[in-house]
């Protein structure tokens, strides 16, 4: 399977530097930007908050941040990949408002890319490009809530109430109690 590249532009772009960046406020809150890009669509997800890139209102001027698609390659085995993570999204997602049948179809029986060796009939019914700008759109938003709740930070103890509430956050989206 091959992957494109994912580009955070803009706003997004600067907000994503920001957050696996290290600095005298914070340490880098993600590892790098597949990390970013895989938690903030979840998040954004179980927040129903999705965002999309609009040229004439989020060009701030900053450098795209790419993820290659040999990122996504190196990165597909596991719970951790994105074919997994994507499909949680794409299951859990209330936003098309589709039932349990139709929720399995479009994300796992019809989440095929459009390659030229697809039957035909496989082609009409893919569901691939419509999840792909789903899950993008669920990470923006995730992104921009996640910057916006630590931008301003002011103290190492903000910090860890912060990343404490979004923890609870989590817990709670998805009915879990006790450590994690």
């Amino acid at each position: 399977m091959s992957y494109p590249d994912f580009q955070f532009r803009g706003r997004y772009s600067a907000y994503v530097k920001e957050l696996t960046t290290a600095n005298k406020m914070h340490p880098k809150i993600f590892q790098d930007y597949y990390s970013a890009y895989l938690f903030c669509a979840i998040y954004g997800s179980l927040n129903g908050t999705m965002r999309e890139y609009n040229p004439s209102t989020d060009d701030d001027g900053t450098e795209a941040s790419t993820i290659r698609s040999e990122v996504f390659l190196n990165k597909s085995n596991g719970l951790y990949s994105y074919d997994a993570v994507r499909k949680i999204v794409l299951l859990f997602e209330k936003s098309r408002k589709l039932d349990f049948k139709e929720k399995i179809d479009c994300a796992l029986r019809f989440d095929l890319p459009i390659e030229d060796s697809l039957p035909e009939s496989l082609k009409k019914q893919s569901k691939y490009n419509e999840n792909t700008e789903l899950f993008n759109r669920y990470a923006l938003g995730g992104l921009e809530l996640i910057y916006d709740k630590l931008i301003n930070v002011s103290s190492k103890e903000d910090l860890i109430d912060t990343m404490c509430q979004i923890r609870d956050e989590f817990r709670s989206a998805i009915n879990m109690t006790g450590d994690m």
